[in-house]
């Protein structure tokens, strides 16, 4: 009898240390986690001569993804380290884009594209598109998303003058 119970108590403890392990790993976790946005580099190029080579390395400077509160498509920039952002744009579409020079609105609308942009003072620096035209959630769509740092430098989402595909999540 006794080889039952303590069998038994074994049990039930290998369970409860499961469980909690389930717990601490976010199995049971009904909200969505930070991997759950589709979250993309902001990148500077190095070198002398940033825009005579594609092949050049690249630095990341923050992250761009995309987020629809109701009627409205937020495209977030956050810089990381001491990088600090001074103005942003953004081109957003369901289908790709040719290369478009930064901050050019009507380029951005005659080739089907909803366009943004937002001056920042410190942070992260958020644009606001009315959401039309298959801005909806869990839409792939195509950005192209630019920074001007304070510090002079120029940065892209992902691609150097190129653009990225993304997945909108629902804030909601």
């Amino acid at each position: 009898m006794k080889t039952k119970v303590a069998f038994g108590a074994l049990l039930v403890l290998g369970g409860l240390v499961s469980l909690g392990a389930l717990l601490m790993w976010g199995v049971f976790d009904s909200a969505p986690s930070a991997s759950a946005t589709d979250i993309h580099p902001l990148i500077v190029k190095t070198g002398p001569h940033p825009d005579l080579s594609l092949d050049q390395d690249v630095e990341v400077v923050g992250e761009v993804y995309l987020n629809l509160c109701g009627g409205t498509l937020d495209v977030v920039f956050t810089p990381t380290g001491d990088n600090m952002l001074d103005e942003v744009h953004a081109c957003v579409a369901t289908h790709v884009l040719p290369w478009l020079p930064p901050g050019n609105e009507s380029k951005c609308e005659a080739e089907g594209g909803h366009f943004g942009a937002a001056e920042c003072d410190a942070g992260s620096c958020t644009i606001e598109i009315t959401a039309n035209d298959g801005l909806q959630c869990g839409a792939s769509v195509f950005v192209q998303a630019h920074a001007a740092m304070e510090d002079g430098q120029t940065a892209y989402g992902e691609e150097w003058k190129g653009g990225f595909w993304a997945d909108i999540t629902c804030c909601c």
